[in-house]
């Protein structure tokens, strides 16, 4: 049986092992491409951001996202339709919540080199 200390582990490490702390805050300073989950996300909500934002958008690919942690979390992630980018954000409450996600909010006419805010 593991002792308790070794289970626990920072969050990121650099080379040298030391862990690296960041203020919560500065979490949704961090862009990251999109992974699955982001795409599945994106998938799910497809008809929602397409009523929402009044565009019958094909192909949604989710390409970038940032995250911000409340009582669940928003991602902010930047989706590509054809040569159309937009930015949209969905909110995740916490498992225990028993909710469903929610498209919070599309924002429109975005570039590529657009960088992902809080909205």
């Amino acid at each position: 049986m593991q002792n308790q200390e070794n289970q626990k582990m920072p969050m990121f490490y650099l080379e040298s092992s030391d862990s690296i702390e960041f203020d919560q805050k500065d979490l949704c300073n961090i862009t990251l491409s999109a992974n699955p989950r982001i795409q599945y996300l994106i998938e799910e909500l497809a008809e929602e951001i397409r009523a929402k934002s009044g565009k019958d958008y094909e192909d949604l690919e989710a390409i970038s996202y940032r995250s911000d942690i409340v009582i669940g979390t928003n991602y902010f992630i930047k989706v590509r339709s054809a040569d159309e980018y937009f930015h949209v954000r969905v909110f995740c409450p916490y498992p225990y919540y028993f909710n469903s996600k929610e498209l919070a909010s599309v924002q429109t006419g975005k570039t590529k080199n657009d960088k992902i805010e809080k909205f």
